[in-house]
């Protein structure tokens, strides 16, 4: 679901998010910048959506969501082994 498959008016997202009622109808005809991190989430929320989805058009499940904020926590070094391990299963899969 996404803000326009919302079922939901931009006014009633903004207001339900606590946000001002103009806010997401400002964003989209680019009278706004890009909301903040905090407002995604905020208004992600009402529309039941996550901000991965809303950010990048991926739809992940909860799982791999928990997976992604793992990683994010880990050091480099490690970050840098696990990509390396992904990366191998697309070396096997594609030989």
């Amino acid at each position: 679901m996404s803000v326009i498959n919302s079922g939901l008016s931009k006014s009633a997202i903004s207001s339900q998010a606590g946000l001002d009622a103009t806010y997401l109808r400002d964003v989209f005809n680019k009278r706004r910048t890009t909301p903040s991190i905090e407002k995604l989430i905020q208004i992600c929320e009402v529309i039941n959506e996550s901000p991965s989805y809303i950010l990048t058009g991926i739809r992940l499940d909860k799982r791999a969501e928990r997976m992604l904020e793992q990683f994010a926590t880990l050091p480099d070094d490690k970050k840098q082994l696990a990509i390396e391990l992904l990366e191998s299963f697309d070396r096997t899969d594609a030989a």
